[in-house]
């Protein structure tokens, strides 16, 4: 009997991994049949690529200068930006940089004089820049704050924001200066956003999902203290694991998709009430209503089990206006 015993719980662990195995097998077979129709192939870059921009000999388009400077700033320097160092001394050279931004609602053009010094211990040639200034840009911080406000926050196209900061402001752009925008914002945002992937692994608890963008899939990690976005080309385990690590030690709650099955480490994981109450409905609309009542026994639990949780749901809604013995 002890030898029987044993066989038969190595046949039920056997029996539970062939399930997951199975189960995680299907979700990639239905990833790769959908495949064909929601991805489409990208093409091989070719050998010999023509050189991007304008033909040789067209004439360029650079910003038009602008007709009146507004005000005057000298940049000096009391030190080197580089080493810290006080010995420096000037040179008799300055620069000059325009810089058009909003100030008070209103367009303002900026002149910035650079002075510039002789470190003595850095052995070089040090300018520094004035407060508020990007260094080699037509357009200051506040323009490229309201340009990013009205993109993301209002969800102005990025045609329709040029008019609305010149007719609002007097402040004139093109798009591709607002699309520019957007590249340096990206650049600059790069560590805050390595900063939150490396923090998901030290929550306790985080919904996962996923649905298709475009041709990729765009996930969300998310609980109330942070969202987390990330497009990929996979909406299998591996962008999970790369998220979350080897092993999640917390609650991952997520719906029935293979990539949070067998191959996804975690110290709990949860399914969404939403979908188990939907497997419900399909059991006992569908499947058990063409058994005519020969399952009896089953239909009386899964009606008990939708009950416990539409009560949960109900008293977690109500709990704010009850007392404790309640």
């Amino acid at each position: 009997m002890d030898f029987t015993n044993r066989q038969v719980i190595k046949l039920q662990e056997l029996v539970k991994e062939l399930e997951d195995e199975k189960s995680l097998l299907e979700s990639e077979l239905s990833e790769e049949l959908q495949a064909p129709f929601n991805k489409r192939k990208k093409k091989e870059p070719p050998e010999n690529p023509k050189k991007r921009g304008a033909p040789v000999g067209h004439p360029g388009w650079f910003r038009k200068k602008p007709d009146k400077i507004d005000r005057y700033v000298d940049v000096y320097l009391d030190n080197c930006p580089h080493c810290e160092s006080e010995n420096i001394s000037p040179c008799n050279h300055t620069t000059e940089h325009i810089q058009e931004d909003l100030e008070n609602g209103k367009s303002t053009v900026t002149c910035f004089v650079h002075c510039y010094y002789w470190c003595a211990k850095c052995k070089q040639i040090i300018h520094g820049w004035g407060e508020n200034e990007i260094p080699n840009a037509f357009i200051g911080p506040e323009a490229r704050a309201k340009a990013a406000f009205l993109r993301y926050d209002i969800k102005v196209s990025y045609n329709d924001i040029p008019r609305a900061l010149f007719h609002l402001c007097g402040l004139p752009l093109s798009p591709e200066a607002v699309v520019g925008f957007d590249h340096k914002f990206r650049e600059q945002g790069e560590p805050l956003y390595k900063t939150l992937k490396d923090s998901l692994p030290q929550y306790p608890f985080l919904h996962a999902d996923e649905t298709g963008w475009n041709n990729d899939w765009f996930w969300i990690f998310t609980n109330p203290d942070i969202a987390f976005y990330h497009i990929d080309e996979s909406r299998g385990s591996k962008v999970v694991i790369d998220h979350l690590g080897e092993f999640y030690n917390g609650n991952l709650i997520s719906d029935f998709w293979g990539a949070y099955l067998s191959k996804v480490k975690a110290r709990i994981k949860q399914k969404c009430l939403r979908h188990i109450l939907g497997d419900i409905k399909t059991l006992l609309d569908k499947d058990l209503a063409k058994l005519e009542g020969k399952h009896s026994d089953a239909e009386e639990f899964l009606v008990d089990v939708k009950d416990l949780f539409k009560d949960a749901i109900f008293l977690y809604n109500q709990h704010s206006t009850l007392t404790p013995d309640e």
